[in-house]
């Protein structure tokens, strides 16, 4: 694994995948999110938009804290996983707890609908999958590992 800091001039061109571990902490995660923004304004000829670049970030900062919140309690022994594959054709970003319970496909849908019921739109928290979903809307499922939850979020270049 990576340190939350990677070396930019080795991931400047696609094809690119990479992996990092990180502490389960919000300051780290919030660091993280950052430096994925400027890791993505980095890359030579990439398909993703500048103005579209911010809604990844959110997406993938929401994944962490979902995954240090629920997954692994915030305990900062416990370490997130996030793998990132980026190409010409597609954006994939996994995030993986080690939470030893499941959390299903069914189970985050649940969650998206729910965070929309109006009773549910002034909550301060809940919304974390919503958010995910509208940012990669190509794809958004859950893997159990046992232990760990895998999230996968998944932009198309079209």
């Amino acid at each position: 694994m990576n340190e939350i800091n990677p070396n930019y001039k080795d991931l400047r061109h696609l094809p690119i995948e990479h992996s990092w571990s990180i502490p389960s902490q919000e300051d780290l995660a919030r660091k993280f999110a950052d430096e994925f923004e400027k890791f993505l304004n980095q890359i030579e000829n990439s398909w993703i938009k500048t103005e579209d670049t911010s809604d990844y970030v959110v997406g993938l900062f929401e994944a962490l804290i979902d995954a240090m919140k629920h997954g692994n309690n915030w305990d900062p022994e416990k370490m997130v996983k996030v793998d990132i594959i980026f190409d010409e054709t597609q954006l994939i970003i996994s995030v993986t707890d080690s939470n030893p319970v499941e959390f299903s496909n069914q189970e985050a849908r649940q969650k998206i609908i729910e965070a929309t019921l109006p009773e549910n739109l002034e909550r301060g928290s809940g919304r974390g999958l919503l958010m995910i979903n509208n940012y990669f809307p190509d794809g958004l499922s859950f893997k159990f590992l046992n232990p760990g939850n895998k999230l996968t979020m998944t932009k198309l270049n079209k």
